[in-house]
């Protein structure tokens, strides 16, 4: 189906790593610390997926669209950051299937890239953590550029990094994503998109959004690609 890809993708936070445990910890340690009450997981697993800022107006708010007091944010931020930056990959892991999917594109030649939402000074040491960025080279995160996801300027701008033409990356460049930021994201940039089903969706249907394809392990990708695991 996606013979042709050459480069590919992937989104980090409910795609490779489950991190939504240490992000919930973080927010409701934050949310302690400033007198607030706790969240459960599954209630942080909704709000997980926008970026940072967007994480924190929902956790100050209790809704998915709130917009708290600026000094209210501003305030709740540092702490946030100080929080996860203390515990980044206490309690996430790695999703089942994610290391062979990865391992077998890279012997096919495959380029890889992270593309998130989640702040870049973040995203490499949990790259590092879970030995993601021996198949990532270039990373791009949701501070790297003034835009993020569902914009199609981190895509592009990874694709730049990776050497690719951009007049070839509707045929040869793929977005691997949960959430509707990373589908919307790839229609953006013209490049097509596969789903994982296990991830931070929010509900969205994300084949009703433009995705390709679902899947339910990362092993499926290879497949997809005409590659063998």
């Amino acid at each position: 189906m996606f013979k042709h890809i050459k480069t590919v993708l992937f989104d980090l936070d409910g795609t490779l790593v489950n991190s939504a445990p240490d992000l919930a910890a973080a927010v409701n340690a934050t949310m302690l610390e400033l007198g607030r009450t706790e969240y459960p997981l599954d209630q942080v697993i909704q709000w997980v997926g926008n970026g940072s800022k967007t994480l924190l107006k929902r956790a100050l708010t209790g809704e998915f669209d709130g917009e708290p007091e600026v000094f209210e944010l501003d305030n709740a931020l540092p702490l946030f950051f100080k929080h996860y930056e203390a515990n980044l990959s206490s309690a996430s892991q790695i999703y089942e299937g994610v290391l062979p999917a990865l391992t077998a594109l890279q012997k096919a030649g495959i380029q890889m890239a992270c593309v998130t939402n989640k702040p870049i000074a973040f995203t490499h040491p949990v790259l590092q953590a879970f030995q993601l960025d021996q198949f990532m080279p270039v990373a791009v995160g949701g501070d790297s550029l003034p835009q993020l996801k569902p914009s199609p300027e981190p895509l592009l701008f990874a694709c730049e990094q990776l050497g690719v033409e951009l007049k070839t990356i509707s045929d040869t460049v793929l977005m691997v994503g949960d959430s509707s930021s990373d589908i919307k994201a790839a229609k953006a940039a013209n490049v097509q998109s596969v789903a994982v089903n296990y991830g931070y969706s929010q509900g969205v249907d994300l084949i009703g959004l433009g995705a390709s394809k679902m899947i339910s392990n990362m092993q499926e990708l290879p497949s997809l690609m005409g590659l063998t695991t």
